[in-house]
Formats: structure tokens, sequence, C-alpha cells
């Protein structure tokens, strides 16, 4: 699901009235620990096939985000932008896809041109391409807890080692385990008692095929999760 909120309408130098909104959030429904339990099939390589009664979550994911490019739906059934999504069987040859979507991508550069003719609409500022220069994540830095403890991890997008640091601002029970993108628990790190003050443990994601996965931090009876990139 996606929504766009904070909106302005303005003029841009053509006379042509244009939306801009400053928040658009996409919303996936998924169960953390069980994320099949939703009815997902995650395959990002575009080389399996759709299993029966499974929704494509890549296919979702392109086609949200081409609602926060502010494309509608269309009434053709091969477009990743059709107003339904289909349940497998479907061989990975006919699954959805951007590249096989020549009018999201043409809509997609029509709806950036149009963003980069006015510098500015309301307090909504130009969106600008992301480049490597002007693009950086801050990605798993973490406050957690109310400060009980301020957590680090980094590099993020990882290559090789994770490097972890957190203060505790009261001794506490801690441990650290990493999720792969179904939910699946692949590793515990720590579990140990930690004491006040500085702390710090190093992850080895060599041997780690990349893609998203999750940080689950345990604090005594609280927990949290950070996002990881694994190049």
């Amino acid at each position: 699901k996606t929504q766009f909120t904070n909106g302005s309408v303005c003029t841009d130098n053509n006379g042509n009235k244009v939306g801009y909104y400053k928040d658009i959030d996409i919303g996936f429904s998924r169960d953390f620990t069980n994320i099949s339990a939703t009815g997902w099939h995650i395959d990002t390589s575009y080389t399996q096939n759709l299993p029966s009664g499974l929704h494509d979550f890549y296919a979702v994911a392109q086609h949200e985000l081409g609602h926060a490019h502010s494309l509608d739906h269309v009434n053709d059934n091969t477009d990743l932008m059709y107003y339904t999504i289909p349940q497998g069987p479907i061989s990975y040859a006919n699954r959805r896809d951007l590249y096989s979507s020549a009018n999201a991508i043409y809509g997609g550069v029509y709806v950036l041109d149009k963003s980069g003719l006015m510098t500015s609409c309301g307090s909504i500022s130009i969106m600008l391409p992301a480049t490597a220069e002007n693009c950086e994540s801050n990605i798993g830095v973490s406050e957690l807890f109310n400060n009980d403890i301020i957590i680090q991890a980094y590099p993020n997008p990882i290559d090789a080692i994770l490097n972890i640091k957190y203060s505790l601002k009261r001794n506490s029970d801690i441990s650290f385990s990493i999720y792969d993108f179904m939910g699946r628990n692949i590793n515990n790190v720590l579990n140990q008692k930690s004491y006040i003050g500085e702390n710090s443990v190093e992850i080895n994601f060599s041997d780690y095929p990349s893609g998203i996965y999750f940080l689950k931090i345990n604090l005594g009876f609280k927990s949290e999760t950070i996002k990881l990139i694994k190049l």
C-alpha cells in the first residue's frame, strides 16, 4: 500500500498544474518470524517460477514504487502497473517486472523530468536523482529503549565485516542475532551480560550471500531490529 501525505499543487514554467508530495509511505504486510505466512514468494533473481497461491513480492514492490512515482493503474494485464496482482502458478518468464513494462519506465522518467522544472513547490524542494555523490545511507544507527543503549552498526552496506559498537547506561543481558529476509534465524552472535559503558563486537559476513538481513538486538525483555544490506 502506498500513501501520499503533505502535498502541494503548483504551476510549472509551462503553465501546467503539478502535484508534489513531501511524504510517501509504502507498507507491506508481513510477519517478521514467518514472512511466508502472508503468501509472499521472494526471488529477486527472476529465475524461479511463482508457486501456486503465492504473490510475487518483487513485482509488488516495483508496483508500489510505481505509485510512489505518481503512476496510476493500467488496464494491460502484462504491465507492472496492472490494477490486480496475480497469484501463482506463473512461469518465471511471465512474471511481471519493470524491464518488461516499458510504459512504466517512460512514465517514471516523465514524472522525474517534470519534477525538475521547478526549484520548489510551497515548502517542498526539488526532487534530485540519487547518485554516488549525493546519496548517503544512515541505516544502522539507532537509539533504543529510551537511551538505555546507543548502538551503531557499520559499515552498512556491508562488504565483509560488520562492526557493532554499543554503549549501555546500565548493566544488562544483551544478545545479537542475524535473520535473513525470510525471517529465518541464521546466526546467534552474542548472548551474555554486558556492563555500563562502551562495548563492541564484530560479525563476519564474508560467507553470507548478497541481500537484505536484519540484526535483532535483545536487551533484557525488550528488542529492536536494524536493517542490513550485504553487498
